[in-house]
């Protein structure tokens, strides 16, 4: 499994995904574009969605060791279908566009009315060597 990032992420940095970022996808799956994070399992990845991600949703500072980072705390997704939870994906609605995916450390078998909380995500650009 493999952590994947929007150009613009890479371009304009972290800030870019902490203004951008609108919604916290749990997925069966690592989606490959914005409707496939938005479409239920039936033909797409969706799990179930958490919105009212905003930037004071996120810190932005220094990681300890390879360069800056960007957290958000750990949130409670409401879960709408059952499957297997193996990603995260980072989505904008407004836009919309896929932001940003990531592998769960351990998947799990999830089902419709429950909810996953998450641990904290962390994504850190490292500093140039």
């Amino acid at each position: 499994m493999s952590k994947w990032a929007n150009s613009k992420v890479e371009d304009y940095g972290l800030d870019y995904l902490r203004q951008n970022t609108t919604r916290i996808v749990a997925c069966q799956g690592q989606p490959t574009s914005y409707a496939d994070a938005a479409t239920p399992v039936a033909t797409g990845k969706l799990l179930g969605s958490l919105t009212g991600i905003v930037p004071a949703s996120w810190t932005l500072g220094n990681d300890p060791t390879t360069g800056r980072r960007l957290t958000l705390a750990s949130e409670t997704i409401p879960i709408g279908y059952a499957g297997t939870l193996d990603h995260i994906a980072l989505v904008n609605d407004a836009v919309p566009e896929l932001l940003y995916t990531l592998p769960v450390t351990v998947p799990q078998a999830v089902v419709g009315g429950n909810t996953v909380t998450t641990p904290d995500i962390s994504i850190t650009i490292q500093n140039p060597i």
